[in-house]
């Protein structure tokens, strides 16, 4: 087969809902790049009907840049979002990017560049940042967001040494080729979280080729609060639990297991304590607790001396543990959610543009709700 074609066109997706206080900037970080978007591209935001001003925002942006469009999204969830942008380009190469961060003037190019120079890739993405603003707290979640004793192995996530271009399982964002979506579908539109792990999973399955470039990073902006991350954690572990429910492609690997196994060891030790008291059992379930103890301490006092903050090791003593016994919640409880709900999988749409005489109604469709 011949080679195929370098993309000429660019739609960046961006996904929003209730984004009034972050969408300004990412529009604004994206029409500042060095990407001709008037001969080359457009933007499309795929807004969830926004209810906080976000709409009246992005509006202005269209008013004065005509490569910017709003797209509804009548379902209010994110694989809808997907599906919708993608629908609605007008490219032969599609980037998607969240409102929640901003991008370096040489972002959008340089992902587009990578897709051109290597045709072997279908999609090429770089790492996710996390903007700090000299505070003990986002320094903090800095390092929950990206590093190996709290992702886990996420390639995107964590931090590479070197800057090779690489191949790897996932991205954060991704710029893919609209060929991507014609031979694999879209996003399943039952799948309110865990969309773009379920996609990028049938991607590797397809032995379809992702590439890393580590030099390419965007800054995102963390959740405000404790508890949101605490919550975000459960939900995520929870919905790639559910996801199962929907389809055939295997998603979770080992370390999705570790964190319920850590709650699990809790529990347990908890109820032996109470039903026996101190004893052989109880001093054989301790012993993993006391090493996970150790490893988060340590942890902690390293970043606290990295970033000459002691504010910084504290918060993460805290918080990693509330992360870690979270998503371990979130997985029991999702697994045993579909215990009892039973599965009910189904194929994801196949593509159809917008500009066809039928569009699929599962596109526009919110998705079956989890009872």
């Amino acid at each position: 087969m011949p080679p195929p074609t370098a993309p000429e066109r660019l739609t960046v997706v961006v996904l929003c809902r209730n984004e009034a206080d972050h969408i300004e900037a990412c529009l604004q970080s994206l029409v500042d790049s060095d990407f001709d978007f008037a001969d080359r591209g457009e933007i499309v935001v795929v807004d969830g009907r926004s209810e906080d001003g976000t709409r009246a925002k992005v509006a202005a942006f269209a008013n004065r840049f005509p490569y910017v469009r709003l797209v509804d999204n009548p379902a209010k969830v994110t694989p809808a979002a997907f599906n919708l942008g993608i629908q609605h380009s007008r490219s032969d190469a599609i980037l998607f990017v969240g409102a929640h961060a901003t991008y370096a003037s040489d972002y959008v190019r340089r992902c587009f560049e990578g897709l051109q120079a290597n045709p072997e890739a279908d999609v090429m993405g770089g790492l996710l940042g996390v903007k700090t603003d000299g505070t003990a707290w986002s320094e903090a979640i800095s390092v929950a967001t990206t590093h190996r004793v709290v992702t886990g192995n996420a390639s995107h996530r964590t931090s590479v040494a070197d800057s090779k271009i690489r191949r790897v399982d996932a991205v954060f964002g991704g710029c893919f080729r609209i060929r991507v979506f014609e031979k694999h579908g879209m996003f399943h539109p039952r799948l309110t979280r865990a969309q773009d792990r379920e996609y990028f999973r049938r991607l590797k399955r397809a032995d379809a080729t992702v590439l890393l470039d580590p030099t390419i990073r965007c800054n995102y902006k963390p959740r405000g609060t404790f508890a949101s991350y605490v919550q975000w954690s459960f939900r995520g572990a929870y919905w790639l639990e559910i996801a199962h429910r929907f389809v055939d492609t295997p998603l979770r690997s080992l370390r999705n297991f570790l964190p319920a196994g850590l709650l699990a060891n809790v529990v347990l030790l908890l109820l032996v304590s109470a039903a026996s008291g101190l004893g052989s059992a109880t001093a054989v379930l301790t012993m993993p607790l006391l090493l996970y103890a150790l490893l988060i301490c340590g942890f902690a006092v390293q970043q606290a001396w990295r970033t000459g903050n002691p504010n910084v090791g504290l918060i993460l003593a805290a918080l990693v543990p509330a992360i870690h016994l979270s998503y371990g919640g979130g997985t029991i409880v999702g697994f045993c959610h579909r215990l009892i709900r039973g599965d009910d999988v189904s194929a994801p749409p196949a593509l159809v543009r917008a500009n066809a005489s039928t569009e699929p109604s599962s596109i526009h469709s919110a998705p079956q709700r989890v009872a």
